[in-house]
């Protein structure tokens, strides 16, 4: 299984999650692994489910009101050059 594994500074994530205190300013390692799809269909969706939300507490107030449009400010800048 192939597997990506990376040291680096913790502020580099907050732009994308938000840090607990205790890992702020410091190195941090992230693993990337690929997620196996030997799950069946229902029991897939009744684990999506409970894992609604999950990560919530880490969410980016300042990246979710970009998020709101961001899909319209693609497309404009995309047709723009057009």
């Amino acid at each position: 299984m192939e597997y990506i594994r990376k040291i680096i500074d913790s502020e580099i994530l907050e732009t994308i999650i938000n840090i607990p205190d205790e890992l702020k300013h410091k190195r941090v390692e992230i693993i990337i692994l690929p997620i196996e799809n030997e799950v069946e269909t229902d029991e897939k969706s009744q684990k999506e489910k409970k894992l609604f939300g999950i990560f919530e507490e880490y969410a980016n107030p300042y990246l979710i009101k970009k998020e709101e449009n961001a899909w319209r400010n693609a497309v404009s800048e995309k047709n723009a050059d057009n």
